[in-house]
């Protein structure tokens, strides 16, 4: 049994891109390329550039070839979200990803294409999320002060992370401090025990971090609010993310929470 699942991966990864029927994958791309157009024009987006990222992502990526050709509708469907919400896929800006969920070909937003949408709806002008590990000196000082945070071994060993810390700039140059203990992503990836988005990204930080940004949103809608600004982007796209794409988050209170140091 064991030298069958050896051989069956063997296979797997031995797979060529002229294995797959990338005439599926160009029938479905041309059948919504004008669709495509309508949509993200008002994002700068084209069928002709996002298209060609696509064909890059595939590349360097055989599995997602491989779900495609099994099935070119999540393909067209991840695409035309991705038009929607406006996010290029160059990968060189990882702003946003075609990914597997769930057995599911899906479109997904990372934290820096959260950031990226936030700053063109003018709802912020900066705002950088750190992780904090527990050899770091961190020491908060309210949620409109920026936070001491020293190491003395930046590139060395941290030890593990203990919580994170976003700071954003307004558009009136204040700073709005959002913080999260690592006790509340592990009770987070706790209530999606199913979702592939924690069991992949937590490690490397790229759900906490995400996480972080859509709680300190919250913040920034308010703001916006305040002065008029609109926010119904970065609202559709978390939205999106929470309810379609698997990162369902609980409800939490209003604002930040005030952390010990840690």
């Amino acid at each position: 049994m064991a030298q069958q699942q050896r051989s069956h991966n063997d296979q797997k990864q031995y797979k060529k891109e002229s294995d797959f029927n990338k005439d599926i994958v160009i029938q479905a791309l041309h059948a919504i390329r004008n669709q495509y157009d309508r949509i993200g024009v008002k994002h700068g987006l084209t069928a002709e550039t996002e298209f060609a990222y696509v064909w890059t992502i595939f590349t360097s990526n055989l599995s997602l070839l491989e779900k495609s050709c099994q099935e070119p509708a999540q393909l067209q469907r991840a695409l035309l979200t991705q038009a929607g919400i406006g996010l290029t896929l160059d990968p060189s800006v990882q702003y946003s990803y075609l990914v597997v969920r769930k057995y599911k070909l899906i479109y997904d937003v990372g934290y820096r294409g959260l950031i990226k949408i936030a700053v063109d709806e003018g709802l912020i002008k900066h705002v950088k999320p750190e992780l904090v590990h527990e050899k770091d000196n961190f020491e908060y000082r309210g949620p409109h002060e920026r936070p001491v945070h020293t190491s003395k071994s930046f590139f060395g060993d941290r030890g593990p992370v203990v919580g994170a810390y976003a700071e954003a700039t307004l558009p009136d140059g204040s700073l709005v401090i959002e913080t999260m203990r690592e006790s509340e992503f592990v009770e987070i990836s706790a209530l999606n025990p199913q979702s592939d988005a924690w069991k992949k990204g937590f490690s490397s930080g790229e759900m906490r971090k995400k996480t972080l940004i859509k709680r300190a949103s919250k913040w920034w809608y308010n703001n916006a609010s305040a002065t008029g600004q609109s926010s119904s982007r970065l609202e559709t796209a978390i939205t999106y993310l929470n309810e379609e794409a698997g990162e369902g988050l609980p409800k939490k209170g209003d604002g930040p929470a005030e952390p010990e140091t840690v």
